[in-house]
């Protein structure tokens, strides 16, 4: 299993620099900001909360395995749901 090596490193490093989480705040604020922009339109009512609460039960259920945690939360990250569309395409959101 040679491909958990990067992602080993990736996980050492960020458990490494915990201290440091809090200065992302403001990169992860920014980066919903941007997300939300580019939307091409509002998004339902209930997409906030609900993913407020998957990802709680998803960190409860992870918490002491931080590397399936970090996995889980790129694998939502690259779902077809987080990608821009081009204008004019048809889509759940």
């Amino acid at each position: 299993m040679a491909t958990l090596g990067p992602l080993r490193a990736l996980i050492d490093g960020l458990e490494a620099d915990r201290e440091r989480w809090p200065l992302w705040l403001p990169v992860g604020m920014i980066a919903g900001i941007a997300l939300y922009f580019s939307l091409p339109r509002e998004p339902a009512p209930l997409a906030g909360p609900a993913a407020v609460v998957v990802l709680l039960l998803l960190a409860a259920a992870l918490r002491h395995r931080p590397g399936l945690l970090a996995v889980a939360v790129a694998a939502l990250s690259a779902s077809p749901l987080s990608r821009p569309r081009p204008p004019g395409s048809a889509g759940p959101c």
